[in-house]
């Protein structure tokens, strides 16, 4: 029906019922206001909903053709998926890394890692982890992509990376290694040099003063004795932080239940010792990386935490050896001393979690204002391989 003739005829109406009850207008309003709702929903509405849809789904074709073309033309692999977790498309890197086409494959034959594609692709998930392949080292990004109803996950070589950490890793270790030597050699050196050599003239100077006895007064020989001692017990200090030989006579357990009684005796500050006998000895770096870390957290808690107690644990945790120093401190607030790198170096907090990864183990910190500090260093049982 021609709108205009329909419109006449609505008029026609009108003038017919313009004498009649008023009802009769609200009617023909009510039916005029349809009919323009009609008509913009028809020819103005549902074009406009036509073209938008037509523009939308040109938009997302060419989308997926620039996708597949940048795809193609990067150097590292990607793979496509859809959402049962078949590949539907990769690049010819992927190919050539995997040595075969990949279409129609399930990516759990590849990777196992990803599970519930349909779901990852739904909530547009994205996830980073690593995986070795072809003794390569990959980081493997995935990202769900609901409106294309597909997942890409792109592969990135960090083999070149992985390798310099390993070397970084393994200087680490030497240098540890390095240190600990030098400690040793110079503690060596101060007990048997300076440290017999004071010994020596304190000896002499006993000697001395018994023939002297008339002749000079005994003050004066006092006042260097007690010079000489006071001397005597600093070098023995030094030389013990150095390299503490109990560590070495005895082993790791005596040797932190003396660190930790001097600390209580010089600082007030009660100290708790518990060592769970391990099914494994620990070799001597492993007992002297736990012994440094274990004193530089004391050396921590005398200067920073004010507290009035603390303990050390050493425990077996299934294949590793735990270490756990905690306190009743005042604690502190972590990010803000990350911000803060002078004060991390300060508390020797770096050189710990150095310590413990020099040695394949891992080294945690809880800690919040008011509520103390927990540390915790975990390191594996190593074997005659390792």
């Amino acid at each position: 029906m021609n709108p205009g003739n329909l419109y006449k005829e609505l008029l026609d109406y009108a003038r017919i019922f313009r004498e009649f009850n008023p009802v009769y207008y609200s009617a023909f309003t009510l039916i005029l206001i349809s009919f323009v709702v009609y008509i913009l929903y028809t020819y103005v509405i549902i074009p406009s909903r036509i073209t938008y849809i037509k523009e939308k789904r040109k938009l997302k074709a060419e989308n997926l053709k620039l996708m597949a073309l940048f795809a193609q033309l990067d150097p590292d692999p990607i793979l496509r998926i859809n959402r049962e977790g078949i590949i539907i498309q990769s690049n010819q890197v992927a190919e050539s890394l995997f040595g075969k086409k990949l279409e129609g494959e399930n990516i759990h034959c590849i990777l196992t890692t990803i599970k519930y594609p349909g779901q990852a692709i739904n909530s547009n998930l994205s996830q980073t982890f690593f995986l070795r392949l072809f003794n390569r080292h990959y980081c493997i990004f995935f990202r769900g992509i609901s409106e294309m109803n597909f997942a890409q996950i792109y592969f990135r070589d960090i083999t070149e990376q992985k390798n310099y950490e390993e070397k970084l890793k393994s200087y680490s270790v030497h240098l540890q290694h390095s240190i600990e030597e030098e400690r040793k050699r110079i503690a060596k050196e101060l007990h048997d040099g300076i440290g017999q050599n004071l010994s020596l003239a304190k000896f002499k100077l006993q000697l001395l003063s018994s023939k002297l006895k008339s002749e000079l007064p005994n003050t004066d020989f006092k006042e260097v004795k007690v010079l000489l001692e006071k001397s005597i017990n600093e070098l023995k200090d030094i030389s013990y932080n150095l390299k503490p030989g109990i560590l070495d006579e005895i082993g790791l357990e005596p040797a932190l239940i003396s660190l930790c009684n001097s600390v209580s005796l010089a600082s007030s500050i009660q100290g708790h010792v518990q060592f769970e006998e391990l099914k494994v000895k620990l070799d001597n770096m492993q007992e002297t990386t736990l012994y440094r870390i274990t004193q530089e957290a004391l050396n921590n808690i005398t200067k920073h935490s004010g507290a009035s107690e603390f303990s050390v644990r050493i425990i077996q945790d299934n294949e590793n050896a735990r270490l756990i120093i905690s306190d009743n401190g005042v604690g502190f607030d972590l990010e803000d001393i990350k911000l803060k790198s002078s004060k991390i170096k300060s508390m020797g907090l770096t050189s710990m979690k150095e310590r413990a990864e020099s040695i394949g183990g891992h080294f945690e910190i809880e800690t919040s204002p008011r509520e103390g500090t927990f540390i915790a260093v975990e390191i594996p049982f190593r074997t005659g391989e390792q």
